[in-house]
């Protein structure tokens, strides 16, 4: 099973691709253990206990069911985005964000954000995601700035990065 984020290689920068929307077909629930950071562990464990585990290493990740995310509806839908409690892993798909500091980068992933720039990249896995190149153009930098947003507060309601 692929991680979504772990162990990733080669990182494809943002302005490598012509736009991007959600296209609400739950292929990334169904292709990846969804890892998660401890805020979003903390809060699902919470609410349901038996659905969270933690790997070998250490990391926790979401339970599977069917060959998918156990949050997954059959029609693709996201049971915890529709409860306001969809992980920041989830919302930031299939974009991956790293402050200037930790990662010197391509320019082609800067993105200048009010509180410094930022290096915003596509996950290696990003083909399998058939929202690649779709939506408008001119609406792929308020994506990308949506998920800076999320990237910097967890609790950032999506509009542009998320099916609509």
């Amino acid at each position: 099973m692929r991680s979504l984020f772990r162990d990733a290689l080669h990182y494809v920068p943002w302005k490598h691709i012509r736009s991007w929307s959600c296209v609400q077909c739950g292929r990334c629930c169904r292709e990846f253990q969804i890892n998660l950071r401890f805020y979003d562990y903390a809060r699902i464990a919470h609410h349901w206990p038996n659905t969270v585990d933690v790997d070998h290493t250490g990391i926790p990740f979401i339970k599977r069911a069917h060959g998918r995310c156990v949050f997954q509806h059959p029609s693709g839908q996201c049971r915890l985005q529709l409860q306001g409690m969809k992980p920041i892993i989830c919302k930031l798909w299939p974009f991956k964000v790293f402050p200037a500091t930790q990662r010197r980068g391509h320019n082609n992933a800067r993105f200048y954000y009010d509180n410094g720039d930022v290096y915003v990249y596509l996950n290696p896995f990003y083909k399998i995601c058939p929202g690649i190149n779709r939506g408008e153009p001119k609406d792929f930098p308020l994506v990308i700035k949506e998920i800076v947003d999320i990237y910097h507060n967890l609790t950032r309601d999506q509009r542009y990065s998320t099916a609509r």
